[in-house]
């Protein structure tokens, strides 16, 4: 199953504050999987993706968003059961699987129980 969900803080739509992980030059060590779809990318600024970690045994890209989107946060489990979630600020974005994850701007609050996977992106199971 293959969802793409855009996701903005209540009243937020415009970018969001800078984002320390996407400051990195980018890795050639961790493409985005091709099973990733065009589709799934049309809000994601793809010169932008860098890879920021895994969570148990989950891939994590990061990137800018388009269209209003501050950032963008690709989790790829595997390759049936990924996401691509969009959104400006703090969001939040949960896989079918359980696992929650949050990307917070530098500077942000990150949410109660979540554990650093990079500067941005942080996990909760």
């Amino acid at each position: 199953m293959t969802l793409s969900l855009a996701l903005a803080a209540a009243g937020c739509s415009s970018p969001a504050p800078g984002l320390a992980d996407l400051d990195r030059e980018p890795t050639t060590g961790h493409p985005l999987p091709a099973d990733v779809s065009d589709d799934a990318l049309a809000d994601v600024d793809r010169d932008s993706i860098r890879w920021v970690g895994e969570h148990e045994g989950t891939d994590l890209w990061l990137a800018a968003g388009e269209n209003d989107y501050g950032a963008c946060l690709v989790i790829y489990p595997n390759a049936t059961d990924w996401l691509v979630a969009c959104g400006g600020g703090l969001m939040q974005s949960t896989t079918s699987g359980g696992l929650e994850f949050a990307v917070v701007p530098d500077g942000g609050t990150v949410p109660a129980g979540f554990e650093a996977v990079s500067r941005n992106v942080f996990a909760s199971s």
